[in-house]
């Protein structure tokens, strides 16, 4: 596909997903091995940035999230997160 094709349709996926996110207060992550920082960026009307962590709780603590109280690490990243925290 050609990368301005490419752009295009993660720009509207971009859309999609941040629409979902905002009225749900959730956190959109993008993980592909084909993908860019600079495509995503590009196809972002958001700010794009890189975290990376070996665990969901490392991960946590890089971005400044507190867990739900109770919520225990299962090594997966269904977790709910919350406005202002």
């Amino acid at each position: 596909m050609p990368r301005e094709k490419r752009i295009e349709e993660l720009r509207k996926w971009c859309h999609y997903l941040l629409r979902e996110a905002n009225r749900d207060g959730l956190i959109v992550t993008a993980i592909h091995p084909k993908l860019t920082l600079e495509e995503l960026k590009e196809a972002s009307p958001r700010e794009v940035i890189t975290v990376e962590a070996n665990t969901v709780s490392n991960l946590l603590v890089t971005l400044g999230i507190k867990r739900t109280p109770g919520e225990e690490d299962n090594g997966e990243a269904n977790l709910r997160f919350h406005n202002g925290v």
